[in-house]
Protein backbone atom coordinates (compact mmCIF):
# COMPACT_ATOMS: atom_id res chain seq x y z
CA UNK A 1 0.00 0.00 0.00
CA UNK A 2 1.45 3.74 -0.75
CA UNK A 3 2.04 6.29 1.62
CA UNK A 4 1.94 8.60 -0.66
CA UNK A 5 0.78 11.94 0.85
CA UNK A 6 -1.49 12.84 -2.09
CA UNK A 7 -3.74 9.78 -0.38
CA UNK A 8 -5.77 10.48 1.73
CA UNK A 9 -7.65 7.51 2.19
CA UNK A 10 -3.80 5.25 3.13
CA UNK A 11 -3.30 8.47 5.74
CA UNK A 12 -6.48 8.13 7.49
CA UNK A 13 -5.04 8.26 10.98
CA UNK A 14 -3.72 11.47 9.92
CA UNK A 15 -6.18 14.56 11.47
CA UNK A 16 -4.66 17.13 9.57
CA UNK A 17 -5.21 14.69 6.11
CA UNK A 18 -8.90 14.11 7.87
CA UNK A 19 -9.48 17.49 8.29
CA UNK A 20 -8.58 19.02 4.51
CA UNK A 21 -10.73 15.65 3.72
CA UNK A 22 -13.94 17.50 5.08
CA UNK A 23 -13.02 20.84 4.06
CA UNK A 24 -14.21 22.04 0.65
CA UNK A 25 -17.18 23.32 -1.30
CA UNK A 26 -20.28 21.41 -0.53
CA UNK A 27 -22.79 21.30 -3.33
CA UNK A 28 -26.13 19.24 -3.72
CA UNK A 29 -28.78 19.18 -6.60
CA UNK A 30 -32.47 19.66 -5.70
CA UNK A 31 -34.72 18.42 -8.55
CA UNK A 32 -38.15 19.92 -7.96
CA UNK A 33 -41.29 18.08 -9.51
CA UNK A 34 -41.27 15.66 -12.19
CA UNK A 35 -39.28 17.37 -15.08
CA UNK A 36 -36.64 18.32 -12.86
CA UNK A 37 -36.32 14.73 -10.68
CA UNK A 38 -36.31 13.08 -14.95
CA UNK A 39 -33.54 15.45 -15.92
CA UNK A 40 -30.74 14.35 -13.47
CA UNK A 41 -32.01 10.85 -12.44
CA UNK A 42 -29.23 9.29 -14.74
CA UNK A 43 -26.71 12.42 -13.90
CA UNK A 44 -23.33 10.71 -13.74
CA UNK A 45 -21.20 12.20 -10.72
CA UNK A 46 -18.83 9.78 -10.07
CA UNK A 47 -15.93 12.36 -10.67
CA UNK A 48 -17.84 14.12 -7.90
CA UNK A 49 -18.66 11.71 -5.33
CA UNK A 50 -19.38 14.44 -2.70
CA UNK A 51 -22.00 16.59 -4.69
CA UNK A 52 -25.25 15.37 -2.92
CA UNK A 53 -28.54 14.60 -5.00
CA UNK A 54 -32.08 14.89 -3.73
CA UNK A 55 -35.68 15.20 -5.31
CA UNK A 56 -39.08 17.12 -4.02
CA UNK A 57 -42.40 16.04 -5.34
CA UNK A 58 -45.73 16.56 -4.54
CA UNK A 59 -46.50 12.63 -6.55
CA UNK A 60 -45.33 9.61 -4.14
CA UNK A 61 -45.71 7.46 -7.08
CA UNK A 62 -42.71 9.33 -8.74
CA UNK A 63 -40.78 9.35 -5.93
CA UNK A 64 -41.37 5.62 -5.11
CA UNK A 65 -39.93 4.66 -8.51
CA UNK A 66 -36.87 7.19 -8.39
CA UNK A 67 -33.64 6.15 -7.82
CA UNK A 68 -32.67 9.21 -6.74
CA UNK A 69 -30.72 9.16 -2.89
CA UNK A 70 -32.83 11.40 -0.63
CA UNK A 71 -36.27 11.75 -1.70
CA UNK A 72 -38.98 14.13 -0.39
CA UNK A 73 -42.51 14.09 -0.12
CA UNK A 74 -44.07 17.31 0.27
CA UNK A 75 -47.74 18.22 1.04
CA UNK A 76 -48.75 14.82 1.96
CA UNK A 77 -52.13 16.41 3.94
CA UNK A 78 -52.70 18.31 0.97
CA UNK A 79 -52.58 16.38 -2.30
CA UNK A 80 -52.54 13.18 -0.59
CA UNK A 81 -49.06 12.15 -2.78
CA UNK A 82 -51.29 12.67 -6.01
CA UNK A 83 -49.45 15.55 -7.32
CA UNK A 84 -50.52 19.44 -7.70
CA UNK A 85 -52.43 18.41 -10.56
CA UNK A 86 -50.24 21.29 -12.58
CA UNK A 87 -51.82 23.36 -9.75
CA UNK A 88 -48.88 25.65 -8.54
CA UNK A 89 -50.58 27.65 -6.05
CA UNK A 90 -51.61 24.01 -4.72
CA UNK A 91 -47.72 23.36 -4.65
CA UNK A 92 -46.65 26.53 -3.03
CA UNK A 93 -48.81 25.11 -0.53
CA UNK A 94 -47.86 21.88 -0.30
CA UNK A 95 -43.65 23.01 -0.34
CA UNK A 96 -45.30 25.93 2.80
CA UNK A 97 -46.63 22.52 4.90
CA UNK A 98 -43.53 20.95 4.60
CA UNK A 99 -40.57 24.14 4.97
CA UNK A 100 -38.95 21.91 7.93
CA UNK A 101 -38.21 18.88 5.74
CA UNK A 102 -36.94 21.31 3.00
CA UNK A 103 -34.55 22.90 4.92
CA UNK A 104 -32.91 19.80 6.10
CA UNK A 105 -32.44 19.19 2.60
CA UNK A 106 -31.12 22.21 1.57
CA UNK A 107 -28.84 23.20 4.64
CA UNK A 108 -25.12 22.52 5.46
CA UNK A 109 -24.55 23.30 1.17
CA UNK A 110 -22.34 26.21 -0.34
CA UNK A 111 -23.58 25.60 -3.60
CA UNK A 112 -27.50 24.29 -4.67
CA UNK A 113 -28.50 23.51 -8.07
CA UNK A 114 -31.80 23.60 -8.54
CA UNK A 115 -33.74 21.72 -11.39
CA UNK A 116 -37.28 22.17 -12.41
CA UNK A 117 -39.64 21.92 -14.87
CA UNK A 118 -42.12 25.30 -14.86
CA UNK A 119 -45.13 25.98 -16.74
CA UNK A 120 -47.09 23.22 -14.56
CA UNK A 121 -47.93 22.19 -10.68
CA UNK A 122 -45.11 21.22 -8.51
CA UNK A 123 -42.15 22.80 -10.43
CA UNK A 124 -43.55 26.72 -11.21
CA UNK A 125 -44.99 26.15 -7.43
CA UNK A 126 -42.64 24.66 -4.86
CA UNK A 127 -39.11 25.88 -6.81
CA UNK A 128 -38.50 29.50 -5.61
CA UNK A 129 -39.78 28.83 -1.95
CA UNK A 130 -36.89 26.25 -1.85
CA UNK A 131 -34.76 28.70 -3.54
CA UNK A 132 -35.57 31.21 -0.67
CA UNK A 133 -34.99 28.44 2.22
CA UNK A 134 -31.77 27.32 0.74
CA UNK A 135 -31.15 31.15 0.59
CA UNK A 136 -32.01 31.87 4.09
CA UNK A 137 -29.57 29.12 4.95
CA UNK A 138 -26.29 30.64 3.10
CA UNK A 139 -26.15 28.74 0.02
CA UNK A 140 -25.60 30.42 -3.44
CA UNK A 141 -28.32 28.92 -5.62
CA UNK A 142 -28.20 28.62 -9.39
CA UNK A 143 -31.35 27.49 -10.74
CA UNK A 144 -31.53 25.35 -14.49
CA UNK A 145 -35.37 25.24 -15.74
CA UNK A 146 -37.33 23.72 -18.44
CA UNK A 147 -39.92 26.21 -20.58
CA UNK A 148 -42.85 25.19 -21.60
CA UNK A 149 -43.39 24.98 -25.44
CA UNK A 150 -44.92 28.29 -27.36
CA UNK A 151 -48.09 26.27 -28.41
CA UNK A 152 -48.66 25.09 -24.75
CA UNK A 153 -50.15 28.90 -24.69
CA UNK A 154 -52.85 29.89 -21.95
CA UNK A 155 -52.60 29.19 -18.29
CA UNK A 156 -49.32 26.47 -18.83
CA UNK A 157 -47.52 29.90 -19.84
CA UNK A 158 -48.44 32.32 -17.85
CA UNK A 159 -47.48 29.84 -14.71
CA UNK A 160 -43.94 29.48 -15.97
CA UNK A 161 -43.47 32.95 -16.65
CA UNK A 162 -44.46 33.74 -12.86
CA UNK A 163 -42.38 30.86 -11.56
CA UNK A 164 -39.61 32.44 -13.74
CA UNK A 165 -40.19 35.75 -12.75
CA UNK A 166 -40.24 34.58 -8.95
CA UNK A 167 -36.95 32.68 -8.53
CA UNK A 168 -34.88 35.35 -10.33
CA UNK A 169 -35.94 36.98 -7.55
CA UNK A 170 -34.07 34.55 -5.47
CA UNK A 171 -31.79 33.03 -6.68
CA UNK A 172 -28.04 34.55 -8.15
CA UNK A 173 -28.54 33.26 -11.56
CA UNK A 174 -32.00 31.16 -13.36
CA UNK A 175 -30.97 29.48 -16.96
CA UNK A 176 -33.90 29.09 -18.62
CA UNK A 177 -33.88 26.23 -21.33
CA UNK A 178 -36.52 26.77 -23.82
CA UNK A 179 -38.42 23.76 -24.94
CA UNK A 180 -38.92 25.46 -28.40
CA UNK A 181 -34.99 25.50 -28.92
CA UNK A 182 -35.54 21.56 -29.13
CA UNK A 183 -36.96 22.23 -32.54
CA UNK A 184 -33.70 23.31 -33.59
CA UNK A 185 -31.26 20.72 -33.09
CA UNK A 186 -33.76 17.38 -33.47
CA UNK A 187 -34.77 16.01 -36.80
CA UNK A 188 -38.54 16.20 -37.19
CA UNK A 189 -38.62 12.31 -37.24
CA UNK A 190 -36.92 12.58 -33.66
CA UNK A 191 -39.31 10.65 -30.64
CA UNK A 192 -40.41 13.03 -27.86
CA UNK A 193 -38.89 10.87 -25.32
CA UNK A 194 -35.24 11.67 -27.36
CA UNK A 195 -35.87 15.47 -27.58
CA UNK A 196 -36.62 16.25 -24.27
CA UNK A 197 -33.48 13.95 -23.46
CA UNK A 198 -31.44 16.43 -25.27
CA UNK A 199 -32.90 19.04 -22.59
CA UNK A 200 -32.27 17.00 -19.79
CA UNK A 201 -28.29 16.57 -21.85
CA UNK A 202 -28.08 20.31 -21.20
CA UNK A 203 -28.94 20.79 -17.90
CA UNK A 204 -26.48 17.71 -17.30
CA UNK A 205 -23.09 19.10 -18.41
CA UNK A 206 -24.25 22.70 -17.55
CA UNK A 207 -24.07 21.29 -13.81
CA UNK A 208 -20.74 18.77 -14.64
CA UNK A 209 -19.07 21.87 -15.80
CA UNK A 210 -19.44 24.30 -12.81
CA UNK A 211 -18.80 21.10 -10.52
CA UNK A 212 -15.39 20.53 -12.23
CA UNK A 213 -14.65 23.90 -12.20
CA UNK A 214 -14.92 24.33 -8.91
CA UNK A 215 -14.06 20.97 -6.91
CA UNK A 216 -11.50 19.88 -9.70
CA UNK A 217 -7.70 20.25 -9.67
CA UNK A 218 -6.72 21.51 -13.44
CA UNK A 219 -4.81 23.84 -15.28
CA UNK A 220 -6.89 26.66 -13.97
CA UNK A 221 -9.72 26.21 -11.07
CA UNK A 222 -12.74 28.20 -9.98
CA UNK A 223 -12.62 29.61 -6.92
CA UNK A 224 -16.20 28.89 -5.37
CA UNK A 225 -16.17 32.27 -3.39
CA UNK A 226 -14.73 34.35 -6.08
CA UNK A 227 -17.50 33.01 -8.14
CA UNK A 228 -20.25 33.56 -5.43
CA UNK A 229 -18.79 37.21 -5.10
CA UNK A 230 -18.79 37.69 -9.26
CA UNK A 231 -22.86 36.83 -8.75
CA UNK A 232 -23.66 39.96 -6.23
CA UNK A 233 -27.32 40.52 -8.06
CA UNK A 234 -30.85 39.22 -8.35
CA UNK A 235 -33.16 39.54 -10.64
CA UNK A 236 -30.78 39.87 -13.49
CA UNK A 237 -30.64 37.47 -17.14
CA UNK A 238 -28.77 34.50 -17.53
CA UNK A 239 -27.02 33.35 -20.73
CA UNK A 240 -26.30 29.75 -20.95
CA UNK A 241 -24.41 27.99 -23.90
CA UNK A 242 -22.01 24.67 -24.32
CA UNK A 243 -20.32 23.55 -27.75
CA UNK A 244 -18.09 21.11 -28.67
CA UNK A 245 -15.32 20.10 -31.73
CA UNK A 246 -13.23 17.17 -32.42
CA UNK A 247 -9.84 17.32 -33.87
CA UNK A 248 -7.51 19.79 -34.98
CA UNK A 249 -9.88 22.95 -35.37
CA UNK A 250 -11.75 21.32 -32.24
CA UNK A 251 -11.31 24.91 -30.40
CA UNK A 252 -12.67 26.62 -33.65
CA UNK A 253 -15.70 24.36 -33.87
CA UNK A 254 -16.41 24.24 -30.68
CA UNK A 255 -16.72 28.24 -30.32
CA UNK A 256 -18.83 28.37 -33.53
CA UNK A 257 -21.17 25.76 -32.02
CA UNK A 258 -21.34 27.86 -28.65
CA UNK A 259 -22.20 31.18 -30.36
CA UNK A 260 -24.45 29.66 -32.71
CA UNK A 261 -25.87 27.15 -30.43
CA UNK A 262 -30.34 28.14 -30.16
CA UNK A 263 -29.57 28.09 -26.64
CA UNK A 264 -28.34 31.76 -26.88
CA UNK A 265 -31.03 32.94 -29.68
CA UNK A 266 -33.57 31.65 -27.41
CA UNK A 267 -32.68 34.19 -24.91
CA UNK A 268 -33.40 37.94 -24.03
CA UNK A 269 -29.94 39.02 -23.74
CA UNK A 270 -26.91 37.47 -25.33
CA UNK A 271 -24.56 40.72 -25.40
CA UNK A 272 -23.19 42.85 -22.79
CA UNK A 273 -23.01 40.79 -19.44
CA UNK A 274 -21.19 41.68 -16.76
CA UNK A 275 -19.91 38.56 -15.82
CA UNK A 276 -18.94 35.57 -17.33
CA UNK A 277 -17.80 32.32 -15.98
CA UNK A 278 -16.08 30.10 -18.81
CA UNK A 279 -15.44 26.37 -18.55
CA UNK A 280 -12.98 24.49 -21.10
CA UNK A 281 -12.00 20.65 -21.15
CA UNK A 282 -9.89 18.65 -23.15
CA UNK A 283 -7.24 16.79 -23.95
CA UNK A 284 -3.82 16.74 -23.63
CA UNK A 285 -3.14 19.12 -26.82
CA UNK A 286 -4.99 21.80 -24.86
CA UNK A 287 -2.73 25.04 -23.87
CA UNK A 288 -3.26 27.94 -22.09
CA UNK A 289 -2.47 29.92 -25.07
CA UNK A 290 -5.51 27.76 -26.64
CA UNK A 291 -7.77 28.50 -23.81
CA UNK A 292 -6.73 32.30 -23.97
CA UNK A 293 -8.02 32.37 -27.66
CA UNK A 294 -11.00 30.75 -26.70
CA UNK A 295 -11.49 33.49 -24.20
CA UNK A 296 -11.00 35.96 -26.08
CA UNK A 297 -13.64 35.03 -28.58
CA UNK A 298 -16.24 34.31 -26.94
CA UNK A 299 -15.98 37.92 -24.54
CA UNK A 300 -15.69 39.44 -27.32
CA UNK A 301 -19.50 38.33 -28.81
CA UNK A 302 -21.04 37.94 -24.52
CA UNK A 303 -19.16 40.79 -22.84
CA UNK A 304 -18.13 40.12 -19.28
CA UNK A 305 -16.88 43.37 -18.62
CA UNK A 306 -16.88 43.34 -15.43
CA UNK A 307 -15.78 39.61 -14.07
CA UNK A 308 -14.64 36.53 -16.69
CA UNK A 309 -13.88 33.41 -14.90
CA UNK A 310 -12.03 30.52 -15.96
CA UNK A 311 -11.49 26.91 -15.40
CA UNK A 312 -9.83 24.44 -17.86
CA UNK A 313 -9.44 20.84 -17.26
CA UNK A 314 -7.34 18.66 -19.10
CA UNK A 315 -8.72 15.16 -19.34
CA UNK A 316 -6.51 12.76 -20.92
CA UNK A 317 -9.80 10.10 -22.09
CA UNK A 318 -11.03 13.12 -24.46
CA UNK A 319 -8.23 12.95 -26.91
CA UNK A 320 -8.69 15.56 -29.80
CA UNK A 321 -11.81 16.41 -28.32
CA UNK A 322 -13.20 19.83 -26.38
CA UNK A 323 -16.28 20.99 -24.40
CA UNK A 324 -16.55 24.43 -23.56
CA UNK A 325 -19.39 25.52 -21.03
CA UNK A 326 -20.59 29.77 -20.61
CA UNK A 327 -22.78 30.87 -18.01
CA UNK A 328 -23.32 34.74 -17.66
CA UNK A 329 -25.21 37.12 -15.80
CA UNK A 330 -26.40 40.90 -17.24
CA UNK A 331 -28.37 43.44 -15.13
CA UNK A 332 -30.61 42.77 -11.63
CA UNK A 333 -30.29 44.24 -8.53
CA UNK A 334 -27.49 44.36 -5.84
CA UNK A 335 -27.85 42.18 -2.49
CA UNK A 336 -27.97 43.59 0.89
CA UNK A 337 -25.43 42.33 2.39
CA UNK A 338 -26.16 39.85 4.95
CA UNK A 339 -30.07 40.24 4.11
CA UNK A 340 -32.61 37.83 2.75
CA UNK A 341 -35.20 38.03 1.09
CA UNK A 342 -39.00 38.69 2.88
CA UNK A 343 -41.25 35.35 2.88
CA UNK A 344 -42.11 34.55 -0.75
CA UNK A 345 -45.15 35.64 -2.19
CA UNK A 346 -48.05 33.52 -3.26
CA UNK A 347 -47.47 32.52 -7.03
CA UNK A 348 -51.15 34.26 -8.01
CA UNK A 349 -50.01 37.17 -6.10
CA UNK A 350 -47.52 37.83 -8.53
CA UNK A 351 -49.64 38.00 -11.64
CA UNK A 352 -50.06 41.59 -12.77
CA UNK A 353 -53.38 43.37 -12.19
CA UNK A 354 -53.99 45.59 -15.11
CA UNK A 355 -52.10 49.00 -15.76
CA UNK A 356 -51.80 49.67 -12.42
CA UNK A 357 -49.34 46.76 -11.38
CA UNK A 358 -46.50 48.15 -9.61
CA UNK A 359 -43.00 46.83 -9.68
CA UNK A 360 -42.61 44.59 -6.64
CA UNK A 361 -40.18 46.87 -4.12
CA UNK A 362 -41.09 50.20 -5.86
CA UNK A 363 -41.97 52.86 -3.33
CA UNK A 364 -44.60 55.50 -5.47
CA UNK A 365 -43.57 58.51 -3.38
CA UNK A 366 -40.30 58.24 -4.38
CA UNK A 367 -40.97 58.69 -8.53
CA UNK A 368 -40.87 61.93 -9.93
CA UNK A 369 -43.88 64.25 -9.02
CA UNK A 370 -46.07 61.66 -7.60
CA UNK A 371 -49.44 63.51 -7.57
CA UNK A 372 -53.00 61.60 -6.87
CA UNK A 373 -51.06 58.32 -7.36
CA UNK A 374 -50.14 59.07 -11.22
CA UNK A 375 -46.52 58.70 -12.17
CA UNK A 376 -45.14 61.80 -14.07
CA UNK A 377 -42.05 61.67 -16.22
CA UNK A 378 -39.77 64.84 -15.68
CA UNK A 379 -38.77 66.81 -18.37
CA UNK A 380 -36.05 65.44 -20.25
CA UNK A 381 -35.63 63.06 -17.38
CA UNK A 382 -35.11 59.70 -17.52
CA UNK A 383 -34.62 56.39 -15.19
CA UNK A 384 -32.12 55.02 -13.31
CA UNK A 385 -30.78 52.02 -16.11
CA UNK A 386 -31.24 49.68 -12.96
CA UNK A 387 -35.32 50.72 -13.06
CA UNK A 388 -35.24 50.52 -16.90
CA UNK A 389 -34.15 46.77 -16.76
CA UNK A 390 -36.91 45.40 -14.51
CA UNK A 391 -39.38 47.95 -14.88
CA UNK A 392 -41.58 45.59 -17.27
CA UNK A 393 -40.39 42.13 -15.54
CA UNK A 394 -43.92 41.70 -14.18
CA UNK A 395 -45.74 42.20 -17.25
CA UNK A 396 -47.48 39.37 -18.64
CA UNK A 397 -46.63 37.69 -22.00
CA UNK A 398 -47.57 38.94 -25.18
CA UNK A 399 -50.56 36.47 -26.59
CA UNK A 400 -52.25 35.47 -29.64
CA UNK A 401 -54.66 33.24 -29.70
CA UNK A 402 -53.37 31.79 -26.51
CA UNK A 403 -49.90 31.42 -28.16
CA UNK A 404 -47.14 33.78 -26.34
CA UNK A 405 -45.50 36.05 -29.34
CA UNK A 406 -42.73 36.80 -27.66
CA UNK A 407 -40.99 34.05 -28.61
CA UNK A 408 -39.23 34.60 -32.71
CA UNK A 409 -41.51 33.23 -35.14
CA UNK A 410 -38.21 30.69 -36.13
CA UNK A 411 -38.43 29.36 -32.72
CA UNK A 412 -41.95 29.05 -32.49
CA UNK A 413 -42.38 27.48 -36.00
CA UNK A 414 -39.27 25.23 -35.29
CA UNK A 415 -37.65 26.01 -38.44
CA UNK A 416 -33.94 25.46 -37.87
CA UNK A 417 -31.47 28.06 -39.04
CA UNK A 418 -28.08 26.96 -40.48
CA UNK A 419 -25.14 29.66 -40.00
Amino acid sequence: MSDSPDSLENNAGDPLLSEFAEIGTRIKIVAVGGAGINAIETLNLHDFPNVKKAAVNTDAASLRNSKMPERVLIGRGITRGLSAGGDAALARKAAESNCGDIARVVENNDLIFLVAGLGRGTGSGAAALIADIAASKGAMVIAFVTMPFSFEGGQIAEQATVAFDELRLRCEAVIPLYNDSLMQVVDAEETALNAFAQADRWIQRGISSLCAAILKTGLINVDFAALRAAFPIRGGHTLYSLGSGTGPDAAQNAVEELLGSPLLRAQESVRGAETLVIHIAGGTALTLAKANDIVTRISGKLGGRNTIMLGVNIEPAMNDALDICVIGSAGGFKQRPGAFLEPPRKIEDLLPRGNDAQTPGSDPSKTPENRAGKRVQTELGLDEMEAQRRFFDKTRPSMLDGHPIDTPTYIRRGIKIVL
